[in-house]
């Protein structure tokens, strides 16, 4: 199996996701065929993750798609994280061209 730099690991996040609490999240999206855009996500505000040179599409696709999972889990050592009773809303989507809260 190949390689896919559209599917690589960043580093963990000092940025926890707010428990049973609305919060805001914020991510920059490149379409790139090529490992060339940076994919930015902010949590409240604050700058969690960040990932240059990535591929975000698969050579060839000319159409957006885009989805997005939120995945949390326990750094090595640390307590075990379960999804288990997760629950998920989302409302205010919004697309923009610049940063919509500042």
């Amino acid at each position: 199996m190949r390689a896919r730099p559209y599917r690589s690991e960043t580093p963990w996040s000092n940025i926890a996701i707010p428990v049973g609490e609305w919060f805001d999240v914020e991510m920059r999206w490149q379409f790139a065929t090529e490992a060339t855009a940076t994919v930015s996500l902010w949590i409240n505000g604050e700058l969690a993750l960040e990932q240059a040179n990535v591929m975000t599409a698969s050579p060839g696709h000319s159409a957006v798609e885009f989805y997005i999972k939120l995945y949390g889990s326990s750094p090595p050592g640390a307590t075990s994280w379960s999804p288990w009773g997760t629950t998920k809303y989302v409302r205010n989507v919004r697309v923009s061209g610049e940063r919509i809260w500042r």
